[in-house]
C-alpha cells in the first residue's frame, strides 16, 4: 500500500507540473510573431574582359570570396536594435542573402535596404575586381512570420513535465539527504 506522504507527493507534483504548464503557455503565446526581409546579391566579375573571366569565376567557385564578402556586409553599420539583422551566404553559390526580423514591417524592410546600401557601398570602396549585383532589394519581400501552435504547447508541456519530475524524483532525494 501506498503511504499518504507519496500520495500527497504525486498530487502537489501534478499541481505545479498544471500550474507549470498554465504558466508557460501563456508566457509562450504572448509572442505574437514578427516580419521577415531580404534581399538577396550575386557577386561577379566586375572586369568585362573573357580573358579574366575564368581567373574570377575559379576563385568565386572556392567560396571564400563570397564568405569575405559576407563578413564586409555584416560588419557594414546600420543596425537598430529593434531589429535584428543577418547576412549569409548560400553554400556552393556566389549568392548573398541579407536578412531582418522586426515586430513591424516597416522597420523589416527598412532595416533590410539600409545594411544592403551600407554593404554594397563598403564592398565598392575594396577595389576589387568583383561586384554585387542585387537580385532582389528587399522592398516588399517581407512576409509574416507567426509562431506554430504546436511548438507552444510542446514547450509548455516540457516545463510542465520538467516540473512534475523535478518534484516526483527530487523531494525523495532530499528528504533522504537530511535523514542521513
Amino acid at each position: 500500500m501506498i503511504r499518504s506522504g507519496r500520495w500527497l507527493l504525486a498530487v502537489v507534483s501534478l499541481v505545479v507540473a498544471i500550474a507549470t504548464f498554465v504558466i508557460v503557455s501563456s508566457l509562450v503565446s504572448s509572442h505574437k510573431g514578427y516580419w521577415h526581409a531580404e534581399a538577396t546579391l550575386a557577386v561577379l566579375p566586375a572586369n568585362s574582359d573573357p580573358t579574366y573571366d575564368a581567373i574570377y569565376y575559379e576563385t568565386l567557385s572556392n567560396g571564400q570570396l563570397v564568405r569575405t564578402l559576407v563578413e564586409v556586409i555584416r560588419s557594414s553599420s546600420v543596425d537598430d536594435p529593434e531589429v535584428s539583422v543577418g547576412v549569409r551566404a548560400i553554400p556552393e553559390t556566389s549568392i548573398i542573402v541579407v536578412e531582418a526580423q522586426s515586430a513591424i514591417l516597416a522597420v523589416a524592410e527598412l532595416a533590410v535596404t539600409d545594411k544592403l546600401a551600407a554593404g554594397t557601398g563598403a564592398v565598392g570602396e575594396l577595389g576589387i575586381p568583383y561586384r554585387l549585383d542585387v537580385l532582389a532589394s528587399g522592398s516588399g519581400t517581407a512576409t509574416f512570420i507567426e509562431p506554430s501552435g504546436v511548438s507552444r504547447l510542446v514547450v509548455a508541456a516540457g516545463a510542465a513535465i520538467a516540473a512534475f519530475l523535478t518534484l516526483i524524483g527530487g523531494v525523495p532525494w532530499i528528504r533522504r539527504q537530511l535523514q542521513s
